[in-house]
């Protein structure tokens, strides 16, 4: 294996070495990703790592709302599936080149399913915006700070306002 590499990344020291030890045997090349990063940070803290897989992103009822909720944002954005924006948690509704894609892959990663709709004339799914309560427009078309757009916020954000 002249032209191997192993690059691991083993949150448990145990398994760090016999990868290092299984490269070394068989003269494989190696980088040890997170051992290096998980010792320094453990001598610096003076703590030991817990050493538990999955524990940043644990496998359970979360994490597959999270992978329906990106599906589902994968199919419809861009105005895609606009017979099934109901299921929606969050509709955004905006002109073009306004971040309604990146904003829609964000709030996907939090567990929401989010449909982004271009905002133009003869879109097919206008009638099902006028017939549904559900879907609420998440943009406000007047001008930031005016009396009518701070109605209803919190006093700290009408103070803002007034002072801006």
């Amino acid at each position: 294996m002249d032209k191997a590499l192993i690059a691991f990344t083993f949150v448990r020291k145990e398994m760090r070495d016999y990868a290092s030890a299984y490269c070394l045997k068989h003269t494989i090349y190696q980088l040890d990703i997170l051992g290096p990063l998980i010792n320094n940070l453990s001598a610096y803290l003076r703590l030991q790592p817990l050493e538990t897989p999955t524990l940043l992103r644990k496998v359970d009822e979360r994490y597959f709302k999270r992978i329906d909720a990106i599906e589902y944002t994968l199919g419809h954005d861009d105005g895609r599936g606009a017979e099934r924006l109901k299921e929606a948690d969050i509709v955004l509704v905006g002109l073009s080149r306004t971040s309604k894609t990146p904003t829609s892959f964000y709030l996907a990663q939090e567990g929401f399913k989010v449909a982004n709709v271009p905002s133009f004339r003869k879109f097919p799914c206008r009638k099902s915006f006028s017939k549904s309560t559900s879907v609420r427009s998440s943009a406000h078309h007047r001008p930031r700070g005016s009396p009518e757009d701070q109605a209803g916020a919190p006093e700290e954000f009408q103070a803002q306002a007034e002072l801006q």
